[in-house]
Formats: structure tokens, C-alpha cells, sequence
């Protein structure tokens, strides 16, 4: 039986992480669809709120992103946690791309899997640095 996502239970247990963090907050399910996000995740990748239940892995990552993605997430899934920071490059809704550094933390209810919360800087300033130097 798979656990729905509860998105005001998720909101309030992390409130203030959502609403404060200067890091894009998101959460996805099991099978790298968008369940949620923040404003400046939202903003970032240049979609607005109603284009998440829309939104997936595929969306933003080109082939290697993207088995580097499920990879980590099967990682999450078989462990329960992450092992390392993980970097991505994104393609927005405009077609320009950004880069993050994320990490991902395991949602469970009654002690079972059914999403990951996922916690990124915007790096594309300092990849840029170094694409151009």
C-alpha cells in the first residue's frame, strides 16, 4: 500500500525550512515526480506552483543527470539516507540551465518510505567561475 503525500503535514513539520531557507526546498516522490516546492525553487527553475504536479526528473535532467538522480535515489531508498552531496545541472522552463548541489532526507510515515525532501544551493555562479577561469 503506498502512503499519499500529505503536503500540509510536510508544510508544517517543516514550516520554517520551507518558508526561510535560502535553499531550494522540494520534495519528490518515489518515482522522481514533484510533489512540492518552495518559492525560490519555484523561481529559480522559472515555473510557478500549479506546474508542479506536472513536473518531473525528466523535466530538468538530461541523460546523465538523470541516472545520476535515480541512482541516488535507489541509494536513499535501499539505505535510508544519502551519502554524499550530490551536483546537478538543470534545465528551466525558459531552456537556460542552473547548477545545484543538493542532498536528500527520507520521508517516512509509520516508518515507511513514500517521498524525499530534497535540500539544494544554486551554484551556478561559482560553476560559471570555473567553466570561464
Amino acid at each position: 500500500m503506498d502512503i499519499e503525500y500529505n503536503k500540509e503535514e510536510v508544510r508544517e513539520k517543516f514550516k520554517d525550512l520551507f518558508e526561510h531557507s535560502l535553499d531550494l526546498i522540494y520534495v519528490n516522490d518515489l518515482y522522481g515526480n514533484f510533489l512540492d516546492a518552495n518559492e525560490l525553487t519555484l523561481i529559480s527553475l522559472g515555473y510557478e506552483r500549479k506546474d508542479i504536479p506536472n513536473l518531473s526528473f525528466t523535466d530538468l535532467l538530461d541523460r546523465d543527470n538523470l541516472i545520476k538522480a535515480f541512482n541516488t535515489l535507489e541509494e536513499v531508498k535501499k539505505t535510508g539516507k544519502q551519502s554524499a552531496q550530490r551536483e546537478y545541472k538543470l534545465k528551466t522552463k525558459t531552456g537556460d540551465y542552473i547548477f545545484i548541489e543538493t542532498y536528500s532526507i527520507p520521508l517516512k510515515k509509520n516508518g515507511k518510505l513514500y517521498g524525499i525532501l530534497g535540500i539544494a544551493k544554486n551554484i551556478t555562479k561559482r560553476i560559471s567561475f570555473f567553466i570561464k577561469h
